[in-house]
């Protein structure tokens, strides 16, 4: 087991149900504002500056990012 699914287990009475599992196949097209995308942006480094991200999931951050950023034609 990971180190983040033992925090997951652990602390899964408290946030986790207020995230729910995406499941396969899901796809979402949304406008998501500025402050949405600065939100998550500091969420994704302090995700990778706690040391609990791999060395994999820093770089999938950074091209989730990228995509969130990309203008859509």
């Amino acid at each position: 087991m990971s180190e983040f699914d033992s925090l997951v287990e652990r602390f899964s009475g408290k946030v986790l149900p207020d995230f729910p599992v995406i499941k396969d196949g899901v796809m979402v097209h949304s406008r998501l504002r500025a402050e949405d995308l600065r939100l998550m942006r500091r969420a994704f480094i302090a995700y990778c500056e706690s040391g609990k991200a791999s060395f994999f999931d820093e770089g999938r951050l950074m091209l989730l990012m990228k995509r969130m950023l990309r203008k859509v034609k």
